[in-house]
């Protein structure tokens, strides 16, 4: 099969029908794809397919093995406009969002079904991931497929809640049963009867309180602070990025309260761990935000447009551990919402992560932020650029071709300068756009019968 600009149909999640992506920024030019025993070949015939795979200009051939496919991700350019995910599934594709859970990676694909399965049980379920994971959106979706989804949902982080009142948090308390209760009120057991209870953080749970839980759980009773014991039906769902066993050693966790929790255990996978669903969360943390801004059709570009959502930036993310998870991600859209809706192109307001300062005696590394901010400081010009920063131009040109976010004069097809003549209106800002130099386009155009 072929990918360009006007073969295979791609199909929109909104849509049933599929068509060609039929973009400008897409070359007429195909990239083949063929199977050739364990292997999928992939292979141009011109460089005007303007086509990365992993990163590096795809020339010539590239081979990539099922056991690839089937365990990381392979990506691929078209040009600056479309960036692919290859790999091997079964079955038809997955819907993006399940249960308001977003991606399609194997984790998260192997997540929705163990919630669905989850679900239906009565069983107090212990959900174990990184801060910042999605643990609460797991347990939401955990009580939307349970019977109990009619019922009340009701959240509350343990590690927000003083020790000192944790038993009347979770409990309730008759009014005048210590001091500062001036009025009767009923706990989180209470509220969530007939539904679910989400305790967050339930590392956090006092010592003195937890056989209390632990009664609640085995027993379906609770007893107010100053009342009569209660009957509750509830079903818990506990979620921690602790560890419960260290806990336990050191006498922190009850290891019985441990054993009721879990009855089954689910773990989030970390952000870094399916990256290939960073893409999917940006864009839809990014169109929330871009909508609270009044620009919430930014994502939508013309076909005759270069798009303002860039390869490059989705490329940079794909590179980054994000130790805050799907949270992180989404302050970030929301950074970039803020600081770029008004702007041609989206982009971070900050780095994402500072570089250390090198010691004196030190040589600074080549990093991709600094080929591309010297590049940008010398006009994009490869001789000023290869002595700013000491090195050859052909150690330049390399890292060039090694970034996804760079790109040399001989890499531009007569669509792509057409195109950003058109949008930027001159020579000089249509180079600057496209990241070359003035000279560098002209020479080029010049060698594409342009000028």
């Amino acid at each position: 099969m072929s990918l360009s600009r006007t073969t295979l149909p791609f199909r929109s999640p909104a849509a049933p029908e599929g068509r060609p992506l039929d973009h400008a920024g897409v070359s007429r030019e195909p990239v083949w794809i063929r199977r050739q025993g364990e292997r999928l070949v992939l292979s141009t015939e011109s460089q005007r397919a303007r086509a990365r795979v992993d990163g590096a200009p795809l020339v010539g051939e590239r081979r990539v093995s099922w056991g690839e496919l089937a365990q990381r991700m392979v990506l691929i350019e078209l040009g600056s406009a479309v960036l692919l995910w290859l790999h091997q599934a079964e079955g038809p594709p997955p819907p993006l969002s399940w249960g308001g859970m977003i991606g399609v990676s194997p984790l998260a694909l192997a997540l929705r079904e163990k919630v669905a399965r989850v679900g239906s049980t009565p069983l107090p379920c212990l959900l174990l991931g990184e801060s910042g994971a999605g643990k609460e959106l797991v347990a939401r979706a955990i009580h939307a497929h349970s019977p109990r989804r009619d019922g009340p949902w009701v959240a509350m982080n343990m590690a927000a809640v003083p020790p000192s009142v944790a038993a009347a948090e979770l409990f309730g308390h008759a009014k005048g049963a210590f001091t500062g209760a001036h009025a009767e009120r009923s706990g989180c057991f209470f509220r969530a009867h007939g539904g679910t209870l989400f305790l967050d953080e339930i590392g956090d749970t006092p010592v003195d309180v937890q056989p209390q839980l632990l009664r609640a759980l085995d027993q379906g009773e609770i007893q107010p602070i100053g009342r009569a014991p209660q009957r509750v039906d509830v079903r818990l769902i506990a979620a921690t990025d602790a560890d419960l066993e260290q806990a336990v050693a050191r006498g922190a966790f009850r290891r019985a309260l441990l054993h009721r929790l879990s009855g089954v255990t689910l773990r989030v996978s970390a952000l870094r761990e399916r990256p290939m669903d960073i893409p999917l969360l940006f864009s839809h943390f990014l169109q929330q935000e871009l909508a609270r801004q009044g620009a919430a059709d930014r994502l939508r570009t013309p076909s005759g447009e270069r798009p303002w959502l860039r390869n490059a930036l989705l490329l940079h993310l794909l590179s980054q551990p994000f130790p805050g998870n799907a949270r992180e991600l989404r302050n970030l859209a929301a950074q970039v919402a803020m600081f770029s809706h008004d702007q041609p192109h989206a982009a971070l307001a900050e780095p994402l992560e500072a570089p250390e300062p090198a010691a004196p005696d030190e040589v600074e590394p080549l990093t991709e932020e600094r080929v591309v901010a010297a590049m940008r400081a010398n006009g994009w010009s490869l001789r000023a650029t290869a002595s700013a920063l000491g090195i050859s131009r052909n150690t330049l040109v390399r890292a060039i071709q090694r970034s996804p976010r760079l790109q040399l004069p001989r890499d531009l097809d007569a669509d792509t300068i057409h195109d950003a003549l058109a949008a930027q209106g001159s020579e000089e800002a249509a180079a600057d756009a496209l990241g070359v130099s003035v000279q560098g386009l002209r020479l080029r155009m010049s060698a594409l019968g342009l000028r």
